[in-house]
């Protein structure tokens, strides 16, 4: 036999011990693609540790973020302005942080979603190529002109007033309001991460319920969490969707081929009212600890779940009055940040409800301090608390306050991007 006729064997028999292997269910990974010469003399030489990125359009911020991460930069936190009047998402201005990892490199999707179909199948599709979920911003699209837009106005006593229209006589005038009003969208802007360029497939599902009437409007979103005892699903974040006149509650999930775990966490959802601290204060003393939250218009609900701690919580917000001393106060108190939740705010959604634990079973107690990184140009006239500081200041002492010890804990919006930073008291 000669070795044209052996190699060709040798081709086969490979052939059929790849096809083989590749059945089995097993997944090849590709080798990493190390960043090359070329990349890494771009990497700019004595970026710090952690490093803040300007808020800026979200496709540049996207670019910027990816050069960053080519360079063993891993995104920890980010947030947006609000849109204004007239703008829609492609126009949305996004900030974040990153910190240094040496070794990993890393890379990063976004795509928005006004239907919870192209949420589907969007992030399928990239799931496929080894992206994960990273995070998610709530963003509104369309004419929010409309006397019937629901807007804040004012915030007095931590009581947040949402301004409403007053009723009209004129018919043709209610129905053009009412148009104006089915072309307005609630939907999401997902973002996704990929660590060293490996293909390893996620798996994610999205389970929709409809916003419901009557006594339970919820009922759809609690049977969702509910069938999570038996799936064994992690709910990673909940989201409002509406198109024209229909609203959904869209919850994205982690999903494992093998359920041997099930999640057997109890779930309970709250609308919120006047009292919701007080209601949800109740709960928490009796082991339910919040996980989720989601806004509907002026509907506010919670998703706790029942965890067996006791807690206690707090929240502030910046359109609060005394909003620092609010925060001094908590801090005095023992309070821990947990999380920082959307409310809607004008023409949009931001991030600014801080959320806090009182008396943390972990016997610490933390520092906070907050630094404004960058001013709202949309609002910027009404701005007076900054007029004499400048970027190049506010990265100087963002730089010192990790000199310090404080650590970046989240980003929020309060008139332009803010930084919450932590330090654990002695």
């Amino acid at each position: 036999m000669n070795n044209f006729k052996i190699e060709i064997i040798i081709l086969i028999l490979l052939n059929v011990a790849h096809s083989i292997f590749a059945q089995s269910g097993r997944i090849i990974q590709p080798t990493p693609t190390p960043v090359n010469s070329v990349e890494n003399s771009q990497c700019e030489k004595g970026l710090d540790e952690v490093v803040f990125i300007q808020p800026k359009i979200i496709s540049e911020f996207i670019k910027e973020l990816n050069g960053l991460g080519k360079c063993e930069y891993k995104l920890n936190h980010l947030t947006k302005f609000p849109l204004a009047l007239g703008q829609n998402f492609s126009q949305m201005q996004v900030a974040g942080v990153v910190s240094f990892e040496r070794g990993s490199h890393y890379e990063y999707e976004w795509f928005e979603s006004f239907m919870p179909d192209r949420l589907d199948s969007k992030i399928s599709s990239l799931t496929n190529q080894g992206f994960y979920f990273r995070d998610v911003l709530s963003v509104t699209d369309g004419d929010c002109s409309s006397p019937t837009f629901p807007r804040i106005q004012s915030a007095s006593e931590g009581i947040l007033e949402i301004l409403t229209p007053a009723a009209s006589d004129e018919t043709k005038e209610r129905v053009d309001e009412l148009k104006k009003s089915l072309d307005i969208s609630h939907g999401t802007i997902i973002f996704l991460e990929r660590k060293n360029n490996l293909i390893h497939p996620n798996f994610y599902n999205v389970e929709t319920a409809a916003l419901g009437w009557g006594e339970n409007p919820v009922s759809g979103l609690e049977k969702i969490f509910n069938d999570f005892w038996e799936t064994g699903a992690k709910p990673l974040t909940v989201r409002a969707y509406k198109t024209g006149n229909k609203h959904d509650f869209v919850v994205l999930t982690e999903n494992s081929r093998i359920k041997e775990n099930p999640n057997t966490t109890e779930y309970k959802v709250v609308k919120l009212d006047k009292n919701y601290e007080k209601t949800i204060n109740l709960l928490a003393n009796e082991g339910y600890q919040i996980a989720f939250d989601v806004v509907f218009g002026a509907y506010r609900f919670i998703i706790l779940k029942k965890s067996g701690e006791r807690k206690q919580y707090q929240w502030t917000h910046p359109l609060f009055k005394n909003f620092a001393v609010g925060l001094n106060k908590i801090a005095q108190q023992g309070g821990h940040f947990v999380g920082v939740y959307s409310t809607d705010f004008n023409c949009d959604s931001i991030e600014a409800n801080l959320l806090f634990e009182i008396n943390s079973p972990k016997n610490k107690k933390y520092d906070y301090k907050i630094l404004k990184m960058a001013d709202d140009l949309n609002r910027k006239k009404k701005n007076t608390s900054s007029k004499n500081d400048n970027s190049i200041n506010r990265i100087e002492n963002f730089k010192n306050f990790l000199k310090d010890g404080y650590k970046v804990r989240e980003l929020f919006y309060d008139d332009g991007i803010n930084v919450l930073f932590e330090r654990a008291k002695q």
